[in-house]
């Protein structure tokens, strides 16, 4: 992301130096204190530096020095206007109790930063106007910016985003809510692309975006930018959405995309993780995998250190200490929002292990608190009462909760969960039901990826 440097043979003795971090530091601090301390080039590279050694609020500092130098001649103050707005966000937010972003504001609007489950945007009834600094937050101002990109063909695309949400089971954007319409471009994105090391042209800001995402691989950087791009094709045809601007925020080594919902007296934020949602994570960012580093302010909770803890175990395959980790948290913090996740984890590994009086105990609990669960810890609360239901041979009964799972689905998510359902039911030997279910999958908006599970079990269905 640098800057680069004028002089060749500077970029190149920096380059080499990179490879022992600490005599780069020494180098650079060095040059920056005694050699050149009105040097924007050595403050950016030493901003960038620190930010990639997750050094935030030093980073911070090197910004304002090299925001102080900018060269004006070059006409591109909204580079760094921007990154140093992008930065501040993020630390108010790293900062703060439980990371809401407290005190931040654009243009004296008070930023309100929220969990993406609790993101529920009013519909927009007139295009609010962007202050100065929202504005800059929120435009792809030049090729220096993730969410930069232009289209050969607009109408062009803009079909294919229709026809695409078609095929994904919405024939009518407009008549969305903003939550959905925001859904929808987020599993339009995942559709287009998918998560591997980058390709060549996908890098390639000076080529049009449709030839960028040819060949369908990308990061994160690449996954924030097409969802821009069909966020704002999306927001076209939905007048609900005027409301809603897309910016990003970063960290040492991962980009996100941050939702906006303007408001005449605030702003209401949410931080969303496209990337991590195409590899089977939920689109929620507001956490301590994205905004945790040292000297943040921000200290993990007991049930916060046991819930890390329990998953790095289960990570290693050490599923019964991972189990004692996750009920010192039903015992210590029963009413941490900790405790939610490690009942939903603590029934797998009970149904795992056959072991019915604990699943029931667990699931008694997560009912419960059914209040408090997001909808994607609602569908597999009944996923999991589908599968006690097979075990106790209750056909009826578990049918009956696999349907409320996809009750609870968007419509472009109901394909994915029929072939999970289906692979359940061939698991327990029941292959009519299971045929019936991948009966049901249309075949044509599934990704490659759900594709190779819906080959694997039909394959196995098949009659030897």
């Amino acid at each position: 992301m640098g800057l680069s440097m004028s002089n060749n043979d500077e970029r190149e003795t920096w380059s080499q130096l990179f490879n022992n971090a600490s005599d780069a530091l020494d180098f650079f601090i060095n040059r920056n204190k005694v050699l050149y301390p009105e040097s924007f080039a050595v403050n950016y590279e030493l901003y960038d530096f620190y930010r990639a050694n997750s050094e935030f609020l030093k980073a911070k500092e090197f910004l304002a020095k090299a925001f102080k130098y900018f060269p004006r001649e070059e006409n591109n103050m909204e580079i760094v206007d921007r990154m140093s707005l992008q930065l501040e966000y993020f630390l108010a937010i790293a900062q703060s109790s439980e990371f809401t972003g407290k005190g931040f504001s654009f243009d004296s609007l008070p930023v309100e930063t929220i969990p993406y489950d609790n993101f529920n945007p009013n519909e927009a009834t007139t295009k609010p106007s962007l202050g100065s600094e929202l504005s800059i937050f929120t435009n792809p101002y030049g090729v220096t910016n993730y969410d930069y990109y232009y289209l050969s063909d607009e109408n062009t695309f803009n079909v294919n985003i229709k026809s695409i949400a078609s095929q994904l089971g919405c024939t009518e954007i407009q008549s969305l809510t903003p939550k959905q319409a925001l859904e929808l471009a987020a599993q339009i994105t995942m559709s287009l692309l998918r998560f591997q090391d980058k390709t060549d042209k996908i890098d390639r800001p000076d080529k049009p975006l449709e030839e960028r995402i040819k060949e369908g691989g990308g990061v994160c950087r690449n996954y924030i930018t097409l969802f821009k791009a069909v966020f704002t094709e999306i927001k076209k045809a939905n007048g609900k959405m005027e409301n809603l601007f897309l910016g990003y925020l970063q960290n040492h080594n991962h980009v996100w995309s941050v939702v906006l919902e303007v408001r005449q007296d605030k702003i209401v934020a949410t931080q969303i993780d496209i990337t991590a949602a195409d590899e089977a994570s939920p689109l929620e960012a507001l956490d301590r995998h994205h905004f945790g580093f040292e000297g943040a302010g921000h200290e993990k909770s007991a049930s916060e250190i046991l819930l890390d803890e329990g998953l790095a175990l289960l990570d290693k395959g050490k599923d019964m200490k991972a189990l004692i980790k996750f009920n010192d948290i039903q015992y210590h913090f029963p009413n941490s929002k900790e405790a939610i996740e490690a009942l939903l984890i603590l029934t797998r590994l009970y149904l795992r292990l056959n072991d019915p009086r604990n699943t029931i105990k667990t699931l008694q609990k997560l009912d419960a608190r059914k209040s408090e669960l997001s909808n994607l810890q609602l569908r597999t609360l009944n996923e999991y009462k589908a599968v006690i239901e097979l075990k106790k041979h209750n056909l009826p009964e578990a049918l009956k909760y696999f349907d409320l799972q996809l009750k609870l689905a968007f419509p472009w998510e109901r394909d994915v969960i029929l072939i999970i359902q289906a692979g359940i039911l061939m698991d327990f030997n029941l292959f009519t039901e299971a045929q019936s279910k991948l009966d049901m999958v249309n075949k044509e908006n599934c990704s490659e990826r759900v594709l190779e599970k819906y080959n694997f079990i039909e394959s196995s269905l098949r009659p030897k």
